[in-house]
């Protein structure tokens, strides 16, 4: 084919000098590759081509960036005119007109996620259906149209239906929340669940607690709708799974189906429903065979070390032979010894030069030219290259693209911006630079009803209950950690166990150790524990004598008492009550001394650092037995048997 019907002139001449001398390189003939373009050229059109220099360091803020550029253009739709494939008329840039083509679905969902913050509309799979408004929503009416039971179900669709102050007057009215609209219509529609399916029960819930019409309400109306198309959808695939699996289908099963399965089995996509303002985000390998008015190259930094350390086909010495394809040809398998370390191990420099070698670089050429040829021949009017910082290091992929003196084609580093440069000659360009935005921009759906129609947020309380070890630390904590007092030694580790799964483990023989059991008794006990809790490279023997010194350190220096372990605590503070259990309080005579076991295993020097989270948990502690027993205790501890050190923690001023 000699002709292109699809892109603008000076697009197919970029793209012809580019791939001529590339692929010229690796054995096709100029003529091979060579387009004419055959549509014509309007002088209303702008330039062609554009660099996005993206002022960017990390990925977050690569999305961000081309959400910004992509919302300028729209932005300014007048200046980017493009001609309509289906009426072959010009008119302004439209959402659907962008195409953002990015190497992998999740870059996608991340640019998708990042341009729809900003209020475009993006077409795209991503996941976090269920996590949508629209879809609580309707699931909310679900849930409680099978179970009238379901008081959650109901105090989520008064919260999303938009009742006024409906929390306080659940509280303070009887039976409030049973008048309400969409609560009174399910109630009303309960009886007639008997005949229908699962995906119709789903739909009745949706039309009678008026779902689409409060979801449009909300702004990004083709969003939303789209989003309960696609739980429709999830109702009906589990109608079909049901079936094939014969087992009986259910409102309750859908229920429990939707809660429980869908994100487990990567189904949770939400909706992409297609209009004119939706901005397309795909692969490469998904753009093939399609095109689109102006294309956004992404992800062009991208790199990857070629070696023949992987499963390859070999192809016949003797050339390919139709009628016996397979003739000659063989898989090879070089497995990869070092793991993760790939470099300074011999084995690389091995294979340099090696015909093995030379044959994976032929075929990842091969593949990602290919997949760049696709990539800059969708555009029709318009292609930009979205690069980090200023070009430089952030065109490796581009840089795959070589002559046949191996010298690079692509040259974006011109010092003025006005032009990037092809085998040395330049071609114009708009250079623009794109900073990440995360201001979100307001909708047409927003403009029309306001923000006061959109869900608001629960009123913030506090929860009625907390553990003390989740309280919050305060200013001046830092001075009430103690300098760390040894004890013992340091108990010795074979290997890195999992710290939480030992703390685990210490916590569980700590609290029930009896000395009076015997040596013997113990130290099974011990093992049987840390085999449990699956922890290894611990000799059992250490972990009793850990314990035996912790209560010879408790004896000697605030006297003999009585060891109270997992000692429960119930305090009310504020308008919330503290519960919880203290590891283990040495009831003495003369008083008592709280002590919190820890796991701890780093550096001398850090100690006092680690124990700064533990101030207000043991302050906690320490006003609940106050308060209960009228007397301070002796002292807070931190007990860390790992290290064979103990820190000593100060009371807060206002205690």
């Amino acid at each position: 084919l000699q002709d292109n019907w699809r892109s603008r002139p000076a697009l197919v001449d970029f793209t012809n000098r580019i791939f001529c001398p590339a692929f010229e390189a690796r054995g096709f003939s100029a003529d091979q590759v060579r387009l004419q373009s055959v549509r014509p050229i309007h002088p209303e059109q702008t330039q062609a081509l554009e660099v996005w220099n993206m002022e960017s360091k990390k990925l977050d803020e690569d999305y961000a960036c081309i959400a910004s550029g992509v919302a300028a253009l729209l932005s300014n739709p007048e200046q980017y005119i493009v001609e309509d494939p289906s009426t072959k008329e010009l008119r302004p840039l439209r959402g659907e007109d962008i195409a953002v083509l990015c190497r992998k679905n999740k870059v996608c969902q991340k640019v998708a996620d990042a341009l729809e913050r900003l209020g475009v509309r993006a077409v795209t799979k991503r996941e976090g259906l269920l996590d949508t408004p629209e879809a609580s929503y309707a699931m909310a009416a679900l849930r409680y149209l099978v179970d009238p039971r379901d008081t959650l179900a109901a105090a989520e669709l008064l919260h999303l239906s938009g009742e006024q102050d409906w929390l306080h007057r659940w509280l303070s009215e009887e039976n409030y929340w049973k008048g309400c609209p969409p609560v009174e219509a399910l109630d009303s529609h309960r009886a007639m669940l008997a005949d229908l399916t699962p995906w119709e029960t789903l739909d009745l819930a949706i039309a009678a607690s008026q779902v689409e019409t409060i979801a449009c309400q909300w702004g990004r109306a083709e969003v939303r709708l789209a989003n309960l198309d696609a739980l429709r959808g999830l109702a009906k695939g589990y109608e079909d799974i049901c079936m094939a699996r014969r087992n009986p289908a259910t409102a309750a099963g859908l229920v429990t189906y939707l809660v429980l399965e869908v994100k487990k089995d990567s189904l949770d996509l939400q909706g992409q429903g297609v209009d004119e303002h939706a901005v397309n985000v795909l692969t490469y390998h998904k753009a093939k065979g399609l095109e689109w008015p102006f294309v956004v190259l992404a992800e062009l930094n991208w790199a990857r070390d070629v070696n023949p350390f992987n499963v390859s086909v070999t192809p016949s010495e003797l050339g390919f032979d139709p009628l016996n394809p397979l003739d000659g040809r063989w898989i090879r398998y070089w497995p990869w010894p070092y793991g993760k370390q790939i470099k300074n191990v011999g084995l690389d420099q091995r294979v340099e030069g090696c015909a093995e070698l030379l044959q994976a670089q032929d075929e990842f050429w091969s593949e990602e030219s290919r997949l760049m040829y696709v990539g800059m021949t969708r555009a029709r009017d318009y292609l930009a290259f979205a690069l980090r910082g200023d070009g430089t290091n952030s065109t490796t992929w581009l840089d795959v693209l070589k002559d046949g003196a191996d010298n690079p084609i692509l040259d974006f580093s011109d010092p003025e911006k006005k032009s990037l440069r092809c085998h040395s000659k330049p071609i114009p360009a708009t250079f623009k630079k794109v900073e990440p935005q995360t201001e979100p921009a307001q909708g047409r759906q927003e403009a029309y009803f306001g923000p006061e129609q959109l869900p608001r947020p629960l009123s913030q309380y506090p929860p009625a209950r907390f553990n003390p070890s989740s309280a919050t630390t305060q200013d001046g904590d830092q001075a009430l950690v103690h300098a760390p007092k040894r004890f013992g030694d340091r108990i010795p580790v074979i290997g890195e166990p999992d710290v939480n799964a030992l703390g685990e483990a210490l916590h569980g023989f700590l609290v029930q150790d009896d000395p009076s059991q015997g040596l013997e008794i113990r130290i099974a006990k011990a093992l049987g524990i840390f085999q449990r809790w699956k922890v290894s490279g611990i000799a059992p023997e250490d972990i009793v004598t850990a314990s035996d010194r912790l209560i010879a350190h408790l004896q000697g220096r605030y006297g003999a008492g009585v060891a109270l372990k997992e000692h429960p605590i119930h305090l009310r503070v504020g308008n919330q009550t503290a519960s919880g259990w203290i590891d283990l309080v040495w009831q003495t005579p003369g008083g008592y001394v709280i002590v919190d076991h820890k796991s701890y295993m780093g550096r001398l020097d850090t100690v006092q650092k680690h124990c700064i989270p533990y101030v207000p948990q043991l302050n906690v502690y320490a006003d609940c037995l106050e308060k209960a027993l009228g007397s301070k205790p002796l002292a807070l501890l931190v007990h860390l048997p790992m290290t064979g050190l103990m820190v000593e923690i100060g009371r807060r001023e206002n205690q």
